[in-house]
């Protein structure tokens, strides 16, 4: 009756990793209330500080800094409360979170949320348990364009005090993010109507949501084109200098750089070859943003 089960969110959940990701991580654990059974020589402890403190080594263990780099990034952010909650949450206590203050951003974020590791019955347990709070009902449906309208507002407002709103391949304008928006805000509003269309990957929803008859196939076709050309763009910014960032550079020489890294031609001058890179780049955000703004408002 007692389990550890490691979820991965995010791009993590959907094998959906970037060039430089971090890992967005969930531990959950299943035990009765009580206290560990102690051998000789060690100490008695509540099931709570115990499962707290192997998510802890967990995290040590996968982020630590060594001579040859740390493995991977890990960000445990989504969980219930965030950074101010446990590390380790048991399942009563997530499923009674999710479904008395779970907001719309969490149940985007358990779109695409697998049971990873550890014993991954507690974890499809969750999962299944949290269906109805994902999926919604048809009053629910109703809210989530406006409630994903208003994450989107926050994040533009963000990206643009940074001065990064036209230069953001994942935030910005025509960006990732407003495909991901488009695919996971038509799976929440149609989900409880068609089960079959929640998918984890980005690119096989689109495609269930055209079967579905809930999206356009000529807009499914553009918006698959151009989130596999930002995909792309995302991993060459991100494999000059294994940093995990998503903002393309100012100067033309390295906007050329980029640009070559995505098979452009390096025969013409550098100027020449970061004009027609922007011209692509802005030909794929336009086409996004303006699907976004017809779909989701």
């Amino acid at each position: 009756g007692i389990g550890f089960c490691v979820l991965g969110m995010g791009k993590l959940g959907g094998w959906e990793l970037n060039y430089s990701s971090d890992i967005d991580l969930v531990y959950v654990y299943q035990a009765p209330s009580g206290m560990t059974r102690a051998r000789h020589g060690q100490m008695s402890i509540s099931h709570e500080e115990y499962f707290a403190l192997l998510g802890q080594e967990l995290t040590l263990l996968l982020s630590v800094a060594t001579a040859e780099g740390a493995m991977f990034r890990v960000d445990l952010r989504l969980r219930p409360e965030g950074s101010v909650g446990a590390l380790a949450y048991p399942v009563e206590d997530a499923l009674h979170y999710y479904r008395t203050r779970g907001r719309t951003w969490e149940r985007l974020a358990f779109l695409k949320a697998r049971p990873l590791a550890g014993n991954c019955r507690v974890g499809a347990l969750l999962m299944r348990r949290l269906r109805p709070f994902v999926l919604g009902t048809p009053e629910t449906a109703k809210n989530i364009l406006a409630s994903i309208r208003d994450l989107r507002a926050q994040i533009r407002t963000k990206i643009t005090r940074r001065g990064e709103w036209d230069r953001h391949v994942k935030l910005g304008f025509g960006g990732i993010r407003e495909i991901e928006f488009i695919v996971q805000g038509l799976q929440l509003c149609w989900g409880h109507a068609y089960p079959w269309i929640m998918d984890r990957q980005t690119l096989k929803a689109l495609g269930k949501l055209v079967r579905a008859g809930i999206l356009e196939k000529h807009d499914a076709r553009a918006l698959r084109e151009s989130y596999r050309y930002l995909r792309n763009l995302e991993h060459k910014i991100q494999m000059v200098h294994e940093l995990q960032t998503h903002v393309l550079p100012t100067l033309p020489e390295e906007l050329a750089k980029c640009a070559i890294r995505l098979g452009s031609s390096p025969g013409t001058t550098r100027g020449q070859i970061a004009e027609n890179f922007l011209n692509e780049y802005r030909r794929h955000t336009m086409r996004v943003h303006t699907l976004y703004q017809r779909i989701i408002g």
